[in-house]
């Protein structure tokens, strides 16, 4: 049984947790919105935080799943029977994660590059590049190694 949290608390959210918890046998445990107090309920399911707090609670090992109601609202309509991919589309190579994780850490790594096999790159509908094009390459780097360590 997964532990589901879900971004975002209204008509939609809403909608997701009673499909969630009518059709299989996961549970949500929380919401996080930004504008909901932290602490009330919605659906007798609690506000865990607004959407800053997602990471934290996520270490907390409170959940293991996260569904993005507001991804869903915006592109619903969009969709056609289709699977879209919601893996970040910034490609980064293995040397500039670690050349970042160097900087960050402070220290050199110890590696050794070797130009075998073929680069490919991951194809990303537009409802993915859209959704995240408010975030800088720069700043999800940051992010992603910040989350790691």
């Amino acid at each position: 049984m997964k532990q589901i949290a879900i971004i975002g608390s209204g008509h939609l959210g809403q909608q997701i947790l009673y499909h969630i918890h009518s059709d299989t046998a996961h549970k949500v445990v929380g919401f996080f919105d930004d504008f909901q107090e932290k602490g009330s309920t919605i659906k007798n399911i609690p506000i865990l935080g607004n959407t800053n707090d997602v990471e934290d609670i996520f270490k907390q090992n409170i959940f293991d799943e996260l569904i993005i109601a507001s991804f869903i609202n915006r592109y619903l309509k969009d969709f056609n029977n289709e699977i879209v991919n919601l893996a970040y589309p910034y490609q980064f190579t293995l040397y500039e994660i670690l050349s970042h994780l160097e900087k960050y850490l402070g220290k050199k790594a110890c590696y050794e590059i070797i130009e075998e096999g073929s680069f490919y790159r991951i194809e990303f509908n537009r409802y993915t590049e859209d959704f995240f094009s408010e975030i800088p390459p720069g700043e999800y780097l940051k992010k992603l190694c910040s989350s790691y360590l």
